[in-house]
């Protein structure tokens, strides 16, 4: 990701650093969604299901609303 700007405080004795991204907070959390998914759970949706959920199945209507 690209960064749009850096500030820094040197007057403060702890410096530290701000990132601004070009991404809005949704694109950031889609791009973080898939970059854990695919290190993580092989790429597979699936996987990163059966893990939330405990491996508890899922009744037909939460099956519907995800695939909605």
């Amino acid at each position: 990701m690209a960064l749009l700007a850096i500030a820094v405080n040197w007057y403060n004795p702890i410096c530290y650093l701000m990132y601004y991204y070009k991404c809005s907070r949704i694109e950031l959390m889609q791009k973080w969604t898939k970059k854990m998914v695919k290190e993580y759970f092989d790429g597979s949706i699936v996987n990163l299901i059966i893990a939330f959920t405990g491996g508890k199945k899922l009744s037909p209507e939460e099956a519907e609303d995800i695939k909605n």
